[in-house]
């Protein structure tokens, strides 16, 4: 969900715990020039809330996306961040 985002927004901040997706989503956004997304290697639920509260205007919790197959043919991005 990440680079379909990325290209409509002017900055993601991505929370993942996982090590693995991180090095990947970090070779990605290299191989795709994606420079707008800022990474956070931590689990969501270990996050202060007070640190985040107010700073974003769009919070999505994903953890059902990796079910998906093909997110940019999903109607939600095309209506949403057109």
């Amino acid at each position: 969900m990440t680079f379909p985002l990325a290209k409509r927004v002017r900055k993601i901040v991505a929370v993942e715990s996982s090590e693995t997706a991180v090095k990947y989503l970090r070779r990605n956004m290299k191989e795709s020039r994606i420079e707008n997304v800022e990474i956070m290697n931590e689990n969501w639920l270990e996050v202060d809330g007070r640190e985040i509260k107010d700073k974003f205007n769009l919070v999505i919790c994903s953890h059902f996306l990796w079910q998906m197959k093909d997110l940019e043919k999903q109607n939600i991005l095309k209506t949403r961040f057109s």
